[in-house]
């Protein structure tokens, strides 16, 4: 006996299920692809300049810096949300093989818990 035909038909089915569903969210717009952009350093934290005598250099560099860490928060709130639907997704996704794997398949959805 082969691999393949070790495998029940519904493991085929369930894996090529999930397969089909991991190419429909990445290739679903909006909110199912979120790009969380990690911003870039400030150059002049990275030179280790001396802003001793160069007022406009300092300045210049403080709102970099100020900008620098409202686009980490911000990157920080994505990486959180992407995470969190990341979660949801392998739930939902969990609770379909399961689904697939009883003995009950009529009701199978890889949808949200309709519980919720």
């Amino acid at each position: 006996m082969t691999k393949a035909q070790s495998v029940g038909p519904w493991a085929r089915l369930a894996a090529l299920l999930l397969a089909i569903f991991a190419i429909a969210v990445l290739a679903a717009p909006g909110e199912a692809q979120l790009l969380c952009n990690k911003p870039l350093q400030p150059l002049c934290s990275m030179e280790g300049q001396q802003f001793a005598d160069d007022e406009m250099a300092r300045t210049r560099c403080r709102d970099d810096v100020r900008t620098y860490i409202a686009e980490l928060d911000t990157f920080e709130t994505c990486l959180t949300k992407a995470a969190t639907e990341a979660e949801e997704a392998r739930e939902d996704a969990r609770r379909f093989l399961s689904c697939l794997e009883s003995e009950d398949i009529g009701n199978c959805s890889l949808e949200a818990d309709p519980g919720t």
